[in-house]
């Protein structure tokens, strides 16, 4: 229930920083966009489950059908 609450929570903060206008993510509402804020709030909302976005791997920061098509996987370091 807490993580439910949570990433709803999160979820909104996202969109009140969103350009309607113009597409991308600010790091405060009012702010201009730009490529870092959008690529993580993308990002972000891929991983807490947001149908309408592609899945994003979590390491890369890349979504998963790119990483697949190019044979990229993580490597464990030990």
């Amino acid at each position: 229930m807490l993580l439910k609450l949570f990433t709803a929570d999160l979820g909104k903060g996202g969109f009140c920083s969103q350009d309607e206008e113009t597409g991308g993510f600010a790091d405060r509402p009012g702010d201009m966009v730009d490529p870092f804020h959008t690529l993580f709030g993308i990002a972000g909302l891929s991983l807490l489950g947001e149908e309408q976005i592609k899945p994003v791997s979590p390491v890369f920061c890349m979504p998963e059908d790119v990483l697949q098509r190019v044979n990229v996987q993580p490597e464990l370091v030990s």
